[in-house]
C-alpha cells in the first residue's frame, strides 16, 4: 500500500512540474489575437505570379503580383466575399472559396455552406460559379467544392 501511495505522489509531482513548465513556455495571450496583415499566399502554376490577401483595419484586398516584371498586376476588394481559401487555376484566374456554417430555411440543423468565386486579372471581375437556380437547389450546400479543372 505504501508503494502505491509513493507512485501516486510521484505522478502528482510530475503533473505539477509539467503544468508549471507549460505556464512558463506559453506565448502571451496577445499573440493569439493578432492577425497578420498578409495571409493566404498562393503561387501561380508557372511560378511567375503570387497572390496574397492584404488586410488592414478598414481594407481587405486580394493582391496579384508579378514576380518576373516586379509589378502589381491587380488588386480586388474581398470585403464582401471574405474567402477562406484561394488558389490559381491559370496565370490569370483565381478561385476564392467561401465557407460558413449556417441554418438554411426549410432544412433542419446547421450546414456547412460554401460557394466558389472566380476572379480574372484580365477582366478585373469577380463572379460566382454555381448559384441556386435550374438544377441547383437552395439546400445544396457544398457548391464551393471543385472536383476537377
Amino acid at each position: 500500500m505504501d508503494f502505491m501511495r509513493f507512485v501516486l505522489l510521484l505522478i502528482c509531482c510530475a503533473f505539477l512540474q509539467a503544468a508549471a513548465f507549460a505556464q512558463n513556455t506559453l506565448p502571451p495571450i496577445e499573440a493569439y489575437g493578432s492577425l497578420p496583415n498578409q495571409s493566404m499566399v498562393v503561387i501561380s502554376p508557372s511560378g511567375n505570379r503570387i497572390a496574397y490577401r492584404s488586410t488592414s483595419a478598414d481594407k481587405d484586398f486580394m493582391i496579384v503580383y508579378d514576380l518576373v516584371e516586379n509589378k502589381l498586376v491587380s488588386a480586388v476588394s474581398v470585403e464582401n466575399v471574405k474567402p477562406t481559401s484561394v488558389y490559381f487555376i491559370s496565370e490569370t484566374k483565381l478561385i476564392f472559396v467561401v465557407e460558413s456554417n449556417v441554418r438554411l430555411y426549410g432544412y433542419r440543423g446547421r450546414h456547412d455552406y460554401s460557394a466558389a468565386f472566380v476572379y480574372s486579372t484580365e477582366d478585373k471581375k469577380v463572379f460566382q460559379l454555381l448559384m441556386a437556380g435550374y438544377g441547383i437547389y437552395s439546400g445544396q450546400s457544398e457548391l464551393g467544392r471543385i472536383l476537377a479543372i
